[in-house]
């Protein structure tokens, strides 16, 4: 399950039917930001984790676990220097699960 609807129904609950809708769609808006920062290359192994990290806590908190724990993998990966290879795999499970993370989440806010 991509989205532990549990989780998001909580947050809706916390917060309002409104609210939740501007942080779905200021994920979607953030998610696309930081994971740009997290695949260049050309940031630092700093910058790009720290950019994994914040994508990890907004998915964690809106309860899309699996993108989260993906962050998690790649952020270890990027700071632990493992080889390229794997970088670049952990780096296109999160990019791979961003996407149906998105489509989970534009469902449920249909749904509210």
């Amino acid at each position: 399950m991509i989205l532990d609807t549990e989780i998001f129904k909580e947050v809706v609950s916390a917060i309002g039917i409104e609210t939740s809708l501007s942080i779905i769609t200021m994920f979607q808006e953030q998610a696309a930001i930081l994971f740009s920062g997290a695949k260049a290359n050309s940031n630092s192994n700093v910058d790009r984790a720290d950019s994994l990290h914040a994508l990890k806590g907004m998915a964690n908190q809106l309860g899309l676990t699996k993108l989260g724990h993906a962050c998690m993998l790649a952020h270890d990966s990027i700071l632990n220097t493992e080889n390229d290879s794997i970088i670049a795999e952990r780096i296109g499970d999160v990019e791979n699960l961003l996407g149906a993370s998105i489509n989970a989440l534009i469902l449920e806010k249909n749904r509210l």
